[in-house]
């Protein structure tokens, strides 16, 4: 692992002969991995791939739904980002699209086909997602989804040049779960042991011939090494990461390349300079300051009077509380642009309230779960 390049990366050692076999982002920008649930080892194998790069000095990101229980190890030199609210799942998705947006400025400005060929190094992005199809599941029940695959999309069409690599990670593709296009560009597959019937669906036809810890990817079957034992020493040598995607109160905040906002700087093997700042365009007005948090605090007060109901049970009536801030502003744009701010609010207010026992939403059994509360 420590032979990697910047765009190549050891995933483990090929079943028949032993060669290295790595992941090219150059070839393969985005990638999915694939395997049961249990004993097939796909999140080893993407752990391996972000060990690697990692220690190259890329900006690791993990989104995950499960407190990070499979991620420990990248305490201090990785983002982990908790995803079991969808709404940062989507804020994290729109500051990555600034990101891409401002490096494919700087390509345009100096003509290069990629990061590699600019006058200064940038650090690579890959951003991992866990259980995605879950994940996505639960962002379109609560309204949120088309607002996540939007730049997900402008991502994962051009940004690889840009440096930035999106890594899925679910049992298989499943239909009506996984939006379409996003199989198709993550055109980077690792597939571990499946059940025969499900074999085509996580893109090797014979994965239930692979043993634990075996994965096809581009014609290899090979074993991944057991990142358990050598994840830890391995990023012993990787920097610790700066927060760039760093969630406060439910919102992610991007923070731009070589911006540190009050965070010093890592020693990194290569510099990042200031030329890749984040700059809006004049009449670009996504990164304004929301209205003052004391107007959408009574707003999504009275909303809650109103309808009580939604105080318990699954989160519904986010579009509504979007609607209803929309009438607040006088309809000056439409509701669909309320609804990120909407979701943190709907959910902040459902956290906060509290019930008549002193207790929180939620730990009264009689109101939780009874329909009369």
């Amino acid at each position: 692992m420590r032979t990697n390049t910047r765009h190549t990366y050891a995933i483990g050692q090929d079943r028949d002969n032993g060669q290295i076999v790595r992941w090219d982002v150059q070839q393969y920008p985005h990638a999915r991995f694939h395997g049961t649930s249990q004993g097939s080892g796909k999140t080893n194998a993407a752990k391996t791939a972000l060990v690697g790069m990692a220690m190259q000095g890329a900006h690791v990101v993990v989104l995950d739904r499960r407190r990070f229980k499979d991620f420990g190890d990248f305490n201090g030199k990785a983002e982990l980002i908790d995803t079991s609210n969808p709404g940062v799942f989507v804020e994290v998705m729109k500051r990555l699209e600034l990101i891409y947006r401002e490096r494919d400025r700087m390509l345009g400005a100096h003509g290069a086909a990629n990061i590699d060929e600019l006058p200064q190094l940038l650090v690579r992005y890959v951003v991992m997602i866990t259980e995605f199809g879950t994940l996505c599941s639960v962002a379109d029940s609560e309204g949120v989804l088309l607002d996540a695959m939007r730049p997900l999309a402008n991502i994962m069409r051009e940004a690889g040049a840009a440096g930035i690599h999106l890594v899925f990670e679910d049992q298989v593709v499943e239909k009506g779960k996984w939006p379409r296009g996003v199989a198709a560009n993550a055109s980077g597959i690792f597939t571990g042991h499946l059940p025969l019937n499900l074999g085509a669906a996580g893109g090797y036809h014979h994965a239930h011939q692979l043993g634990k810890y075996e994965f096809h990817h581009d014609g290899h079957i090979f074993r991944t090494w057991d990142m358990k034992a050598g994840a830890r020493r391995l990023l012993a040598s990787a920097p610790k990461f700066d927060p760039r995607l760093a969630v406060l109160d439910g919102v992610a905040t991007a923070v731009g390349d070589g911006e540190r906002s009050g965070v010093q700087a890592n020693t990194r093997d290569q510099e990042v300079t200031r030329d890749e700042r984040r700059t809006m365009p004049a009449n670009d007005t996504t990164n304004e300051p929301d209205e003052p948090s004391n107007k959408w605090d009574e707003v999504t007060t009275q909303f809650f009077v109103a309808r009580p109901e939604l105080l318990t049970g699954p989160a519904r009536g986010i579009v509504d509380l979007a609607r209803a801030m929309a009438d607040a502003d006088g309809n000056a744009k439409p509701h669909t642009a309320y609804k990120g701010i909407a979701h943190t609010y709907y959910h902040r207010f459902r956290a906060d309230v509290r019930l008549p026992n002193g207790g929180k939403l939620g730990t009264d059994p009689t109101i939780a779960g009874g329909s009369d509360g």
